[in-house]
């Protein structure tokens, strides 16, 4: 899984240089600071460090991730039904990147994950724990990942 993943790094670090290239990225704060991640994709390190689901959404594209956070999510979080936005949420993604039949089982697992996340209490976790959770999670997204995706 890991060369596929590699992959997506890859493709992900090229659209930032191109956005840094094409000047979409740069942001001039203070009048002094100049940084050029305004349009930044990923974050390698948050995604292979990930210990939970909604850890590894926020580093990866994470300007979709916010745009579906700040479109979708929180427009459904006051419903009666505590999983419903997220549910709604990764449809929308499913919808976005196709209507391919195997994308529908791999967001719906993200959505699972993701459930599942939500319920386990990761900020009083042990170390043996989190690492279990950590495990976990990678099987279970390079599981889907390569069989529904590829």
């Amino acid at each position: 899984m890991h060369d596929v993943i590699f992959k997506f790094y890859t493709a992900f670090c090229f659209l930032e240089v191109l956005n840094i290239a094409s000047g979409l990225g740069f942001v001039k704060e203070n009048d002094q600071i100049v940084t050029y991640n305004n349009e930044r994709n990923i974050c390698i390190q948050g995604c292979e460090t990930a210990c939970d689901m909604q850890t590894f959404v926020r580093n990866w594209n994470m300007s979709t991730a916010h745009w579906l956070k700040y479109y979708v999510y929180i427009r459904w979080i006051d419903s009666e039904i505590k999983w419903l936005p997220s549910l709604i949420t990764f449809l929308v993604s499913s919808i976005w990147h196709g209507t391919a039949f195997r994308l529908w089982f791999f967001y719906v697992g993200g959505f699972f994950l993701d459930f599942t996340y939500k319920n386990l209490p990761l900020k009083t976790m042990s170390l043996p724990a989190k690492a279990a959770s950590f495990l976990y999670l990678h099987f279970c997204l390079s599981y889907i990942g390569m069989v529904f995706t590829w």
